[in-house]
Order: structure tokens, then sequence, then C-alpha cells
């Protein structure tokens, strides 16, 4: 069985995040919440996540199967 695209929601990709822990550049994901941009002042409770690949979409994820975070 196929995995198919799972992915919702804002999803922003930001390249050549540089990790002073690693000493080198990642790629990120960020998943913002509807709404978020209209927010204004709003703050919001973070998480992160540093699994790499089964966060967000089940065709990326290791066997198939995503996370289910967004």
């Amino acid at each position: 069985m196929t995995a198919r695209h799972t992915l919702t929601g804002n999803i922003q990709r930001h390249e050549g995040f540089h990790s002073e822990t690693l000493g080198n550049e990642r790629e990120i994901l960020v998943y913002l919440p509807p709404g978020y941009r209209r927010a204004g002042a709003r703050r919001y409770p973070v998480l992160y996540l540093q699994d790499g690949q089964n966060v967000f979409d089940a065709v990326t994820a290791f066997g198939g199967v995503e996370w289910m975070v967004d």
C-alpha cells in the first residue's frame, strides 16, 4: 500500500538554518496554526520536534506513518 500525502495546514520551509551545536546548516519545517498571521500580538506555545521526517506527511515518513502533529 502506497502512502498518500497527509500534509495539512501552513508549513513553512526554512533552508540554511545554522546550527551552532552541529556546526552546519539544516532545513527546518515550521507549522503555523490557522489565523497565525492575523493574530497580532497573540503568543503561541512552541513544541520542538527533532525527528526529521515523520512529523507532517505520511509520504516522507518512515513506514508511511506520520506523527499527525498538524
